[in-house]
């Protein structure tokens, strides 16, 4: 879809794309204004549009946006961009962005793009960027593996401050009991 695809999906989660395709000759079209947001791609069928080209009806296109491109909102959305705060100057750019490497590509890279094309603006001052946590097993803890060990036990063990230490001190930390 012209240079577009890489945030594109097919599915069932995500926000409908406001465009109209022609199953005939592929064009596309922007629904009209008054149509927008879009939230259930039905509500684009209001309106009977028909092709430019070969006057064939205009269906909606089934692609929906990535999930980061909607999350790519957060810190224009915190700081009241979109609700015209008086606060946006005083608190736009926001002072930090916390998050994994591993979303540099899609959260951070997307946030960017989106920031600066309606703002002109990088929307944060400082990207945290952090590491991972290792189960005893030697590999990224998570909750779907079963190797996740709780961190308040290590807090009771260790103490609070020598594990929020610890963590912030390292981009890879292996972690047994």
């Amino acid at each position: 879809m012209n240079g577009i695809g890489q945030y594109l999906g097919k599915g069932f989660g995500g926000t409908p794309l406001p465009f109209l395709i022609c199953k005939n000759c592929e064009r596309l079209y922007p629904v009209d204004e008054d149509l927008l947001p879009i939230n259930d791609p039905s509500e684009m069928k209001r309106k009977k549009r028909y092709c430019e080209s070969c006057n064939s009806e205009l269906e909606p296109v089934s692609d929906v946006a990535d999930v980061w491109v909607d999350s790519s909102i957060t810190a224009l959305y915190i700081s009241g961009y979109f609700s015209g705060s008086e606060n946006f100057e005083k608190v736009y750019p926001i002072s930090l962005r916390e998050q994994g490497y591993e979303i540099i590509r899609t959260w951070l890279f997307y946030t960017i793009y989106r920031s600066l094309a309606l703002t002109g603006k990088i929307p944060f001052k400082s990207v945290l960027v952090n590491g991972w946590v290792l189960g005893p097993d030697g590999t990224r803890m998570s909750k779907s593996k079963g190797n996740v060990i709780d961190p308040l036990e290590m807090a009771k063990k260790y103490g609070a401050d020598s594990v929020r230490t610890g963590l912030y001190s390292s981009s890879v930390m292996r972690i047994s009991q």
